[in-house]
């Protein structure tokens, strides 16, 4: 049994919180809600002025894509977060709406600012049939691009014991 002393601690680290009620009020005793805030908060500016060319992209909504394009709309044009249609596209998976930007011309290769390709944003986002349009109209993958050869250090051999003798 815990001691007077524990029991008047603990009263008083429940009674700090507004939604316990004081002791002795019992459990038919009103209990405060927490507050909730009034209204969401707002989306990012970057958002909110998306481009309708990478709105609709980002939704898969081909018809919309395919009228804006006709409309005038570079398959190149960029977001203002420096997201290009074919990128969203890529990254929500929406293989009918990056045919279609690929088909007028949209650049597979295309990064954003911070370096992400269309290809890198499939893979991470686990969508194949996209990586293999994009690899199919030419995306370079940077998994596998050649590497440049590491220095050699010259007194040093190339496989383990070779120089040694053995």
């Amino acid at each position: 049994m815990a001691s007077p002393w524990r029991r008047a601690a603990g009263a008083l680290a429940l009674a700090a919180l507004p939604w316990v009620p004081a002791l002795g009020e019992g459990p038919g005793a009103p209990v405060p809600a927490p507050a909730v805030p009034a209204a969401p908060a707002p989306a990012p500016p970057a958002a909110r002025a998306r481009p309708p060319l990478v709105d609709a992209a980002w939704r898969g909504d081909a018809a919309e894509v395919g009228r804006l394009l006709d409309a005038g709309a570079s398959p190149g044009l960029r977001g203002p977060d420096g997201w290009t249609a074919l990128l969203a596209a890529s990254a929500a998976g929406q293989v009918a709406v990056v045919e279609l930007l690929l088909a007028r011309g949209a650049d597979p290769n295309q990064r954003a600012p911070d370096g992400l390709s269309p290809l890198e944003a499939a893979r991470l986002a686990e969508h194949p049939a996209v990586m293999a349009r994009l690899l199919k109209a030419g995306a370079r993958d940077p998994s596998r691009a050649p590497r440049a050869p590491l220095p050699r250090d010259p007194d040093r051999p190339l496989t383990p014991g070779a120089g040694s003798g053995r």
